[in-house]
């Protein structure tokens, strides 16, 4: 295994509809790009109710000999209690997840989510519903102390919810200065928490410091670096993440790379090089060792969104980011989740080959690992369910990963209220048998961000 100076417990994918937008001169973009997102997703969902069943392809008929360690084992089909949209990993080895006001279509009426921790260990599910915010596509992240930090949703509302693993229950926090819906929010070096654009976000982003509330970054405008940038959606979920400076590094998916400041009223500065070999909304990008991303998958074009089956490194350890293109993955694939491995390696998982929502044609079963030594793709053993628009995919703390979710547009073929666990290849021993697991005898109680 590898040692790293950081880590990540959540995951939050992917999009949804519209209700009431508000806006100034400032938020025009937003206004217009907002309602052409909305239109298009009551579309595909509409489209969606014609669409036939997934028919798995037909698989060869497995040899005697044991290869676990080379594909990995998916256990059963899990019944969940919602679509989980959203999910996040609990210091105590549950899992957090929920849908909306609904629990497997888009929502409406009250703000309220239906939300459910899962034990893995025993396979139960305990309700832990949000009965004052509906977090359809509202964005979250992990507090130091394990608090799930969640802001905005549907309705553009301006509500950050927090989840207590300790007591199972929601509350709120301090209102965002701006509504915001389909935003992109990270924790801090600092333990702040940041958030930027989505829905009537509008151009300044939000740092939240516990007991002063949100603050407006008014020196770091997101007008031009994002907001008036050409491609479909390119105000849902910009890509963020926290650099090695403690800065946040915005890598698209419109063209144009930024690191911005979040110190006093915050600062822009456009870096590096414009990305246009494709347009990664949609796609996966991750973190997988410090200071460096792996892109995959996504659109085609900013104009085009079929799917597409590239894939990059961007280094952005140095004073410029550094890209390089690398070996595509086997399939094209968009609405995938990536999901970062013990290993070091990087796993990406589902996602379909037509690049329509709502949609299981083309959906690829079989993950892809990509390996950060040899820069090469391999692929495992395929799940039973397509894991589409709307799904989710994290690492486990016992080593598994969960892929689960997927649609959530009322009677459509593409609605799977349910998940399944893949035990990676590395818990196998060559026979088949599992692999005896790493034992921790020397730790620490608790690390900080930059501590190994």
């Amino acid at each position: 295994m590898r040692s790293y100076t950081y880590f990540s417990t959540f995951v939050s994918v992917l999009a949804c509809s519209l209700t009431t937008l508000i806006g100034t001169t400032v938020v025009n973009a937003d206004i217009t790009n907002s309602a052409q997102h909305a239109i298009d997703d009551s579309y595909w969902a509409d489209l969606a109710q014609d669409y036939p069943p997934f028919v798995a392809p037909q698989r060869a008929a497995r040899t005697a000999a044991r290869d676990e360690d080379i594909t990995g084992q998916w256990g059963p089909v899990i019944p969940w209690p919602h679509i989980p949209v959203s999910a996040a990993n609990l210091p105590d080895g549950r899992i957090l997840t929920y849908s909306a006001s609904q629990t497997t279509s888009f929502p409406g009426g009250t703000e309220y989510s239906y939300s459910s921790t899962w034990e893995p260990s025993s396979n139960t599910f305990l309700d832990t519903p949000n009965e004052g915010h509906d977090m359809f596509c509202a964005h979250l992240s992990t507090l130091e102390d394990g608090r799930i930090f969640v802001t905005g949703g549907r309705n553009h509302v301006k509500t950050t919810s927090t989840f207590s693993f300790e007591t199972n229950t929601w509350s709120q926090v301090d209102d965002m200065n701006r509504g915001r819906w389909y935003p992109t929010t990270l924790t801090m070096p600092t333990g702040s928490v940041f958030t930027a654009v989505g829905s009537s976000g509008g151009e300044f982003p939000e740092l939240w410091t516990e007991g002063s509330g949100w603050k407006s970054l008014t020196g770091a405008s997101l007008q031009t670096p994002i907001i008036g940038q050409s491609g479909y959606e390119n105000i849902w979920w910009p890509l963020l993440h926290v650099d090695p400076k403690g800065k946040v590094f915005h890598s698209g998916p419109t063209p144009k790379m930024h690191s911005i400041d979040t110190a006093g009223l915050g600062k822009v500065t456009q870096v590096g090089p414009d990305l246009t070999e494709w347009y990664p909304k949609h796609g996966a990008t991750i973190m997988f060792d410090e200071g460096k991303l792996l892109v995959a998958g996504g659109a085609t074009a900013g104009n085009d969104q079929k799917s597409t089956n590239k894939a990059m490194i961007i280094d952005i350890n140095g004073a410029t980011p550094v890209v390089t293109p690398i070996d595509p993955m086997a399939n094209a694939r968009k609405f995938q989740n990536a999901v970062m491995l013990p290993t070091g390696e990087v796993m990406i998982i589902g996602g379909n080959s037509s690049g329509i929502k709502f949609n299981d044609s083309g959906s690829i079963l079989e993950p892809e690992i990509w390996n950060p030594d040899t820069k090469k793709w391999r692929t495992i053993a395929g799940m039973t369910k397509p894991r589409n628009y709307h799904s989710i995919a994290l690492l486990m703390t016992d080593g598994r990963v969960l892929a689960a979710g997927g649609g959530l547009c009322g009677g459509c073929a593409a609605n799977h209220q349910d998940g399944e666990v893949l035990s990676p290849p590395y818990l196998f021993n060559n026979d088949g048998t599992l692999a005896t697991r790493p034992t921790i005898t020397n730790a620490p109680d608790a690390i900080k961000y930059g501590q190994t």
